[in-house]
């Protein structure tokens, strides 16, 4: 006989399935380098996000696993989403929060909304974003820094326009996209990331992606300038 425990879990599940949840895990790493990292940096990251019914929640969090600061926790990201199907299309609205500490002294808040929705071939994200750079108690402490230890930014523009050479359920899939939004980074408005992807669906409902990813500085600027570059491998599973 099962366990009280299994036959409440099975009894979950089944219910879950029954109002058309579903259950996402993701997993990847990124290898890159930028003018800024002193080397070569690594950095992994996992997140989880579920979706019941046109609600969806998620979490995910980044962890250095070797770059030129001691942080080995590098951010986390908190999201709320809704969808709604307007003339035929899916439009779906982002509430979000994300948390970096860059390093000892200087960490990162950022919150915001995004509306995103997707075509054939084409995907596209617009929002906005409040981002602000707080000094930590340790610096505050050890320099005696006081004032003006925040340094707010308001109504930051959000963007990605991305373009699929198949159809999103296709079995494998390779495009590119031109955006200043991340995982678990937002650039500012003139500094877009020129990335390219492919992607294959497996037998088991697995989703093995890669992605490289290019980062110019000033790119809407009087001159421009290579920041850095990185490579991602990344699993997504879906477990409902």
């Amino acid at each position: 006989m099962l366990p009280r425990c299994s036959v409440l879990i099975i009894l979950m599940l089944a219910l879950s399935q029954k109002l058309d949840a579903q259950l996402y895990l993701t997993t990847f790493n990124d290898l890159g380098k930028t003018n800024v990292s002193g080397g070569l940096y690594v950095k992994t990251a996992v997140s989880a996000q579920y979706r019941l019914g046109k609600t969806s929640l998620g979490y995910g969090s980044l962890f250095n696993l070797k770059n030129h600061t001691s942080n080995f926790f590098s951010g986390a990201k908190l999201n709320l989403s809704r969808a709604a199907e307007i003339k035929g299309r899916i439009y779906e609205a982002t509430a979000f929060f994300m948390y970096n500490p860059f390093s000892g002294l200087i960490l990162e808040t950022n919150w915001g909304l995004a509306l995103n929705t997707s075509a054939k071939h084409f995907s596209y994200i617009l929002g906005t974003n409040f981002r602000t750079t707080h000094l930590t108690v340790r610096e505050t402490e050890d320099y005696e820094t006081f004032r003006n230890k925040r340094l707010r930014e308001k109504w930051n523009l959000m963007y990605h326009v991305g373009y699929n050479l198949r159809p999103e359920e296709s079995i494998w899939n390779t495009g590119i996209s031109l955006t200043n939004v991340d995982c678990f980074l937002i650039n500012q408005d003139t500094n877009p990331m020129l990335s390219f992807n492919a992607r294959y669906r497996l037998p088991v409902p697995l989703i093995l992606y890669i992605e490289t990813w290019y980062k110019p500085a000033g790119v809407f600027n009087i001159s421009a300038d290579s920041f850095g570059f990185f490579f991602r491998t990344g699993l997504r599973w879906e477990l409902l």
